[in-house]
C-alpha cells in the first residue's frame, strides 16, 4: 500500500512538473514574440547596457529634441512606413552618415548645402553621442533663428548592421554613404564588429544608387589596411555579384590638414593632432596619418572595368 502511494505521488509530481515547464515555455515564447514586434533594433545587449549612462542635461535634450529628429524603427518595418517622415528617397539626393558621433560632420554638411534639397540620415548607437548631436542642432537653430528646426535630417539609434541587413531602408535610395573615424576594433576577435566588412558592403551595394559614393576616413593604420583588403576581396567577386566598387581616392595626410572638401574636421581628428603635439613637446615624436578613401559603385560595368 505504501509503495503504491509513493508511485502515485511520483506520477503526480512528474505531471505537475511537465505542466509547469510547458506553461513557462509558452510564456517565454509569447514574451519573445512581443519583444520582437515592438523593440527598437539596437546592438548586442552588452553594448546597450554599457552605453546607458546619461547626464541630466543629456536626458533633457533627448526628451525634448528626439521626437523632432529621431525615429525608433520597429522590427520588420521600413522608414517609409513612418507617417511623420514620409520621403521618396529615390527622387531626392540622400546621404547616410554611419556613426555620426557628436554630429559635427553631419551638421557641417547641412549648413553647406542649406540651399540644396538633400536628405541626411544619421545612424548612431551611442546615446550620449546622439544627445550631443541634438545639443549642436539646438545651438545652430538658436543662433540662426530657425524656429522649426532642421527639416532635412533624420537620426536613427540603431546598429548599422541591423539597419542595412534587415531592409529598413529601401533599395536604390542612397546617393552617398559616409563612414568617418569608425571604431577600429583592433582585436582579431572583434573583427566582426567593424563597420567595413563584406556583408555590409553587400547590403550597401543594394541601397546605393548607380554611381553612388562610399567615403571613409580613419586614423588607424591597421584599419586602413583592413579597408583595402575588404574592398579587394569584394571586388574579386564582382562578376558574380553584378556590381563593383571603383576606387576614386586612397590618400593619407596629417590630422586637420588637407581635409577633403566633402567633410569637416571631427573631434577625433583634433584629438589625433593634439596627441602629436604633446608627443613632440616630449622626448619622442609620434606620427599619425589620416587615411581617406572614396569609392564609386558601378552596377553596369563590363569585364574590362573590373580590372580598373
Amino acid at each position: 500500500m505504501r509503495n503504491q502511494t509513493l508511485i502515485v505521488l511520483s506520477l503526480l509530481t512528474l505531471l505537475l512538473a511537465t505542466a509547469l515547464r510547458r506553461n513557462i515555455e509558452r510564456t517565454l515564447s509569447s514574451s519573445l514574440a512581443s519583444l520582437k514586434s515592438t523593440a527598437t533594433p539596437l546592438s548586442q545587449r552588452w553594448y546597450r547596457k554599457k552605453q546607458q549612462h546619461l547626464s541630466k542635461n543629456q536626458r533633457r535634450i533627448l526628451a525634448q529634441s528626439w521626437p523632432r529628429y529621431g525615429i525608433d524603427v520597429k522590427f520588420n518595418t521600413s522608414l517609409l512606413e513612418h507617417a511623420h517622415h514620409s520621403c521618396e528617397y529615390q527622387n531626392i539626393r540622400t546621404v547616410l552618415d554611419i556613426g555620426f558621433g557628436c554630429g559635427e560632420s553631419l551638421l557641417s554638411r547641412v549648413m553647406q548645402n542649406s540651399s540644396e534639397k538633400v536628405q541626411y540620415i544619421g545612424c548612431e548607437i551611442h546615446k550620449a553621442s546622439i544627445a550631443s548631436t541634438l545639443k549642436n542642432f539646438e545651438m545652430h537653430c538658436s543662433e540662426n533663428n530657425k524656429i522649426d528646426g532642421i527639416n532635412n535630417v533624420l537620426l536613427l539609434r540603431v546598429d548599422v548592421g541591423l539597419l542595412l541587413l534587415n531592409n529598413y531602408l529601401p533599395d536604390e535610395c542612397l546617393d552617398e554613404v559616409c563612414v568617418y573615424f569608425p571604431d577600429p576594433w583592433p582585436a582579431t576577435r572583434d573583427s566582426g564588429r567593424r563597420v567595413i566588412r563584406i556583408d555590409i558592403l553587400e547590403a550597401l551595394s543594394n541601397k546605393l544608387k548607380q554611381n553612388g559614393l562610399l567615403r571613409i576616413a580613419t586614423d588607424a593604420d591597421a584599419y586602413a589596411d583592413h579597408v583595402r583588403n575588404i574592398f579587394s576581396k569584394f571586388n574579386n567577386d564582382s562578376k558574380q555579384r553584378g556590381y563593383h566598387f571603383h576606387k576614386l581616392r586612397d590618400e593619407s595626410h596629417s590630422p586637420c590638414e588637407d581635409v577633403p572638401y566633402y567633410r569637416s574636421i571631427t573631434r577625433y581628428e583634433r584629438k589625433a593632432r593634439d596627441k602629436m603635439k604633446e608627443k613632440k613637446d616630449g622626448d619622442c615624436i609620434i606620427t599619425i596619418k589620416v587615411h581617406e578613401f572614396e569609392y564609386k559603385i558601378d552596377k553596369a560595368f563590363t569585364e574590362d572595368d573590373i580590372s580598373s
